[in-house]
């Protein structure tokens, strides 16, 4: 599988774990959010990364491994089995194509946040050389030390195997990549960022510059945020008129 696929299966994953373990997601419009009133629980903090113009946003609360459980609590006792060996395989195959394992290389300094999203349908807008969606993940981490050793070690094997490593500076962040199918950014003390080109991590980076792009100054966003129940597991922000621009250009979402 290569890193789209990777990323690919990760938007369903989410996307479809957050719809069992949440018992629905939140589908917004440009104008009318649909929302559950409950007491609030705060903004995903990666939103800054985010653009508005982002086709889908999936986040979700509490460690990664929350959702596992989360999920099985709300699936019938006949089903758990089934689920569990769902769970499991997506586990394992998520990271293939990248080089990264999940139980070695993320999930030691994973913390309490997960932010995916679908930047864009075409990264360089060239319709002539064929579509390259851009993906973004922004995994939260309140080990900050143990997620830049963990990474290091992991650009450490690519390259004794070959790997021919690059690392710009950008914006004062660090972002590394071997090839243009999978970069890395760790942003101070509260996340890491994973894409699969060096150009949507430079783009979330001047996200969280300007707060005019990005998600979290989304009046839409911001109300949908604030009626977050305390029990949520998570929120899908669904862009429409992006969505259906991926859909017309018949844009593959699965592996």
């Amino acid at each position: 599988m290569k890193s789209r696929s990777f990323f690919s299966a990760l938007a369903l994953a989410v996307v479809i774990l957050l719809v069992v373990g949440a018992g629905g997601a939140y589908w917004l419009a440009s104008s009318s959010p649909l929302v559950r009133k409950a007491s609030p629980v705060g903004m995903p903090s990666a939103a800054i990364f985010m653009s508005k113009r982002s086709p889908i946003v999936a986040s979700f609360f509490g460690n990664p491994d929350r959702l596992t459980s989360g999920g099985l609590a709300f699936t019938p006792p006949t089903q758990r089995r089934a689920m569990q060996s769902e769970f499991k395989r997506f586990q394992d195959s998520l990271l293939v194509g990248t080089h990264l394992n999940y139980s070695r290389d993320i999930q030691p300094w994973a913390g309490d946040e997960m932010t995916w999203a679908l930047t864009a349908t075409d990264l360089d807008r060239d319709s002539t050389n064929g579509q390259q969606p851009g993906y973004l993940v922004a995994i939260a981490t309140d080990k900050p030390e143990q997620a830049r050793e963990s990474l290091e070690r992991f650009w450490q094997k690519r390259v004794a195997k070959g790997a021919d490593l690059v690392i710009e500076q950008y914006v004062g962040v660090p972002i590394v990549h071997a090839s243009e199918s999978l970069a890395i950014a760790v942003v101070g003390d509260r996340f890491v960022l994973l894409a699969n080109h060096p150009k949507v991590l430079r783009d979330a980076l001047n996200n969280a510059q300007v707060p005019e792009l990005n998600l979290s100054n989304s009046k839409v966003y911001q109300q949908a945020t604030e009626n977050l129940s305390a029990e949520s597991l998570g929120l899908t922000v669904i862009n429409l008129p992006q969505l259906a621009t991926v859909a017309g250009n018949s844009l593959p979402l699965n592996p």
